[in-house]
């Protein structure tokens, strides 16, 4: 946490220094979007490496099994509905994969499906739940 609160300081660092030279007022638009950049870069990077870590716990470490199943998933492009019980097998093993990267603090994660359960019963006819 403190060298992510570190690559932050950086911004507020700048934003500071250029309020000392040209006064509270001064633009710093500029410090924003390179900060926005950054961590906009941060979220794709952490996608993927939950999605590897998820696809790497999937597969027991069996790359070439993974690469063979994504091939074939890739020319010959399954549908996309699964039977519950294959759901609940897929979970299991997501679930896994949440544990290692959330640290038994899985509050994130529960908070953003509770979230978007929330919105699906808000807008129904956009997201229908089933």
């Amino acid at each position: 946490m403190a060298l992510i609160d570190r690559v932050r300081d950086v911004y507020f660092d700048r934003a500071r220094e250029r309020w000392k030279q040209k006064g509270f007022d001064a633009d710093i638009t500029d410090i924003l979007e390179d900060y926005r950049a950054e961590t906009n870069k941060k979220i794709k990077r952490d996608k993927v490496n939950v999605l590897s870590t998820f696809l790497i716990s999937l597969y027991d470490y069996d790359h070439d099994s993974m690469q063979l199943d994504i091939t074939k998933l890739i020319v010959l492009s399954p549908s996309s509905e699964f039977p519950a019980k294959d759901k609940r097998k897929l979970l299991q093993i997501l679930w896994s994969t949440i544990q290692m990267l959330y640290a038994d603090d899985w509050s994130e994660v529960l908070n953003e499906v509770n979230r978007l359960g929330e919105w699906a019963r808000a807008n129904p006819e956009e997201f229908p739940v089933k």
